[in-house]
């Protein structure tokens, strides 16, 4: 079942369609949804398909021309290299082809001659047309190192299609019989890959699902928070460290520099890589009228499970070992499990804001505020002078008029005088904050009946 994907489906189809040949460049996180996405484009298509390997050019060939002969395509003798390669290919004739190249990275990496045959190739069939799909997990290397591997070749590329994680939307699609309150649960720990989601039983319940599948002896996810890092990088002792205190809450370079012992040069470093592979953002706090109670250089933990993963099974590895899953899980979770999925809540919030304003303000200028006398989990800006706000907590039992007026004082913080105030709530609203929402109209409520 695919989600979520209709506009990069409508995209990969326009390209198709359109006389001539292209070069599209298809990348994203892994597990995220890119294989399904292309076997949904490949339905009515004459595809050929294949999957480098990390190895030196000679077995990259025998490879393509085993691949190619597993098509039915009689490619000869041996290529002696990639313009040889392309030269030995019969001409495609028929319905227009794609052509995809998956892990397309370790070809280009491996030999610079790749890039400059293949965009031959693909010119030679100009008038009878050919889509050649370049697709990658390696975001860091897509969007920092692929144009000075190899030039003015990336002047051929016709387009970039990044493939994200997937909205909470779609997650309570994927989990139709869970509550708001079990999908919130499971967006804050798994995010929007939907490798991840494909992990979990449908027919178990969210705690169920995270005994069975993460804390449980030998299951599918139970190392998979550390295995980008270990990966893509060295020294990941040094990577744990950092994530470790970011999942603490630590989140500024100094803060980081106290709990670790490193450097702050050295940690700049690690965060600069993090940020790269999308395992950590760098805050940066919406420009509002106020800028002393503004914080700056906050870093957090961006990938959901990663973020679960340090928070919860690295500092207890050895409880994990001994205890049985469930007691792990009602020991070591349970207790603040609801705190853990404030900042995933906080995202849903924002999904559902910008979903708000798509129809009606779809320019407008939005993101969130990070304040010394509180959060603003989402203000958007409509025009210079008039903004929208909004506040989330999973937490609570119910918002009170005291956490009202705590809002209120953040936004008279930034300085900021909304036209409308969104609430979400993930426990509800006391009786007051009831009879404030009817007299002020500018509040509006929403609880989890309402995501």
């Amino acid at each position: 079942m695919m989600l979520g994907r209709e506009k990069e489906l409508e995209y990969l189809n326009t390209a198709y369609e359109k006389a001539g040949s292209r070069m599209i460049v298809v990348y994203g996180r892994r597990g995220v949804g890119k294989t399904t996405l292309l076997k949904a484009f490949f339905e009515d298509k004459d595809v050929f398909y294949y999957q480098a390997r990390e190895t030196d050019t000679y077995r990259q060939l025998v490879l393509l021309v085993n691949t190619f002969e597993a098509y039915g395509i009689d490619i000869g003798s041996l290529a002696t290299g990639y313009d040889s390669f392309w030269e030995k290919l019969p001409v495609l004739t028929g319905q227009k082809k794609v052509l995809v190249l998956e892990n397309f990275e370790q070809m280009v990496k491996g030999d610079t001659s790749f890039m400059p045959s293949l965009i031959t190739f693909m010119q030679n069939l100009q008038q009878r047309g050919i889509l050649i799909l370049l697709c990658s997990s390696d975001i860091d290397f897509v969007e920092n190192d692929l144009v000075a591997h190899i030039g003015k070749a990336a002047l051929a590329i016709s387009g970039f299609l990044k493939v994200r994680e997937l909205k909470f939307s779609d997650l309570r699609c994927y989990f139709p019989n869970y509550s708001a309150e079990e999908c919130v649960i499971v967006y804050s720990i798994l995010g929007g890959v939907p490798r991840f989601w494909n992990c979990f039983d449908k027919t178990l319940t969210a705690k169920e699902n995270i005994c069975r599948y993460i804390l449980s002896q030998g299951c599918v996810l139970r190392e998979e928070g550390m295995r980008p890092v270990r990966e893509q990088f060295r020294e990941p002792a040094v990577y744990e460290a950092i994530l470790s205190a970011l999942s603490q809450g630590y989140c500024k370079l100094n803060d980081l520099y106290h709990i670790t012992g490193f450097s702050r040069a050295k940690i700049s470093v690690y965060l600069k890589n993090l940020i790269a592979i999308e395992a950590v953002t760098k805050v940066f706090s919406f420009d509002t009228p106020d800028r002393e109670n503004q914080k700056k250089g906050i870093y957090r933990i961006s990938n959901h499970f990663m973020r679960f993963w340090f928070r919860y099974l690295y500092p207890n590895a050895s409880m994990l070992e001994l205890l049985p899953a469930e007691e792990f899980y009602d020991t070591m979770i349970a207790p603040t499990l609801r705190s853990f999925c404030r900042e995933g809540f906080a995202e849903i919030c924002r999904e559902m804001m910008l979903y708000e304003i798509q129809t009606t303000s779809p320019y407008m200028r939005h993101g969130l505020y990070e304040g010394k006398n509180g959060n603003i989990d989402f203000v958007g800006q409509i025009d210079d002078d008039a903004f929208i706000a909004a506040f989330s907590d999973f937490d609570k039992t119910v918002i009170t008029q005291m956490d009202w007026q705590h809002y209120l004082f953040a936004l008279q913080s930034a300085k900021l005088s909304p036209e409308q105030v969104y609430l979400f709530s993930g426990g509800g609203f006391d009786e007051e904050m009831m009879l404030t929402a009817r007299t002020d109209k500018r509040l509006i409520l929403i609880g989890m009946k309402d995501l």
